[in-house]
């Protein structure tokens, strides 16, 4: 809801009561969620429907359910229903990266490779077998993309060479999306008590990533891409640009209720196109308040109408001084 882009994009469109019921339709309920959150007068909406339309019953919405899997499940259920309509590539549009999966001989530097898309980049906490936790959101996310060297009984079957040989295999990102979301992987299993585990360590993040340096100059670079290919002719121009008429023009949308207008595009817009960097600006943060076993999230979200910053956790809003803790148990970004 407190994206522009989205929740616009949201109202937008139209729902058929003739083709399906409003009951287990998760755009129409979230539809409904977002303009009783919009318009409503009372401290806190019930989100019963919106559950419901989950397909989750009772006791389903009391268990514990990550972020992603929430969003995967929203995410999907958006994409189906919108073939066909103005927002059938809105999910891709404003969350969709792309990164390379290569295997390259160290022989004779032959590279076979795959290209694949992501909604968010899963960064690893704790190394596993490490006793000490990265210390950053960039350390991370340098290790998401280093390479490991298969040798020995891992050895690359070279199609070049036509034998086995000694290569490197890794990451390398093509495409930042829109939206970044940077998931903190929190929850892991402990091979030696046999239980999933939640991992406390303290990771640090800063207000603005700058993700050029995450782009491999091996590599055909976002700045290069084309706009049918991949929503960007590049990051800084045809990127912002696109996204900020696509989307954050409200056409009426938001007036009369006290809403921002441009300003979320505009200054996305303004920190990605300066100096056609990969600069992002944090505008919201996700907390897991618990242990593995249980707890709930809430949001540290910021609004762009005021610049300032909000905890949402459950019935209760209120203004915080900045984005969050770091040692808080921050999951996702």
């Amino acid at each position: 809801y407190m994206t522009p882009e989205f929740r616009n994009a949201l109202y937008r469109w139209e729902f058929e009561d003739s083709e399906e019921d409003p009951v287990t339709s998760i755009p129409y309920q979230l539809q409904r969620l977002f303009v009783l959150l919009q318009t409503s007068k009372k401290r806190a909406i019930e989100t019963t429907d919106v559950t419901r339309s989950f397909g989750w019953d009772s006791s389903e919405a009391w268990q514990q359910h990550d972020v992603q899997e929430l969003c995967r499940v929203m995410f999907d259920a958006l994409e189906q229903k919108w073939k066909q309509t103005e927002q059938a590539d809105l999910i891709n549009q404003l969350y969709q990266g792309k990164l390379k999966d290569y295997v390259r001989c160290l022989e004779c530097g032959y590279e076979s490779w795959r290209i694949d898309t992501y909604l968010d980049i899963p960064l690893v906490i704790r190394p596993y077998g490490a006793n000490q936790a990265f210390a950053s959101v960039e350390e991370a996310l340098h290790a998401f993309i280093q390479p490991e060297i298969l040798d020995g009984a891992n050895q690359y079957f070279c199609e070049r060479c036509k034998k086995k040989c000694d290569a490197r295999k890794g990451l390398r990102f093509l495409h930042f999306p829109y939206l970044l979301t940077l998931q903190l992987k929190r929850f892991d299993f402990d091979y030696t008590t046999m239980h999933r585990i939640k991992l406390n360590d303290r990771m640090t993040f800063p207000e603005e990533l700058d993700m050029g340096s995450f782009i491999d100059i091996e590599d055909e670079s976002p700045q290069t891409e084309s706009c049918t290919d991949s929503g960007a002719e590049n990051e800084g121009s045809c990127h912002s640009d696109q996204m900020s008429n696509d989307f954050s023009n409200d056409d009426g949308i938001d007036e009369g209720i006290c809403l921002e207008n441009n300003s979320a595009a505009e200054r996305i817009s303004k920190v990605v196109s300066e100096k056609n960097s990969l600069l992002y600006e944090l505008f919201s943060v996700m907390v897991h308040s618990g242990s593995a076993a249980g707890g709930h999230y809430y949001a540290c979200i910021k609004s762009f109408s005021d610049d300032q910053w909000y905890s949402f956790n459950d019935q209760h809003v209120s203004k915080v001084s900045n984005y969050s803790d770091p040692n808080k148990d921050l999951e996702c970004l």
